[in-house]
């Protein structure tokens, strides 16, 4: 694997973000940005490698959850994730037919 100045935009962005400590949500959309506005130089190897970053991300988003306020979440929510999952598969249906 070769640095061309194509991957320069991608290793500036993670120098910004580990140096400025931006918060997670403001270093997903500048990477969103540099995604979409610059090539990506490593390609075949982001292929690879994001399935297993992808999982163990969510992994630690559970790690990093509170177990009771994920039951009162998960009690709070219950109906409305009914409703909006039994919208979504009518509006779905309708718009299938």
């Amino acid at each position: 694997m070769t640095v061309s100045w194509r991957s320069a935009p991608f290793f500036i962005l993670l120098v910004l973000v580990l140096l400025l400590n931006w918060s997670p949500a403001i270093a997903l959309m500048a990477g969103l940005v540099v995604g979409l506005f610059f090539e990506q130089p490593y390609s075949s190897h982001v292929k690879k490698a994001s399935k297993y970053l992808l999982q163990f991300a969510i992994v630690g988003l559970g790690f990093g959850m509170d177990f009771h306020a994920v039951l009162k979440a998960g009690s709070d929510g219950f109906v409305f994730t009914l409703l909006s999952l039994s919208l979504a598969l009518m509006a779905g249906y309708l718009l299938g037919r």
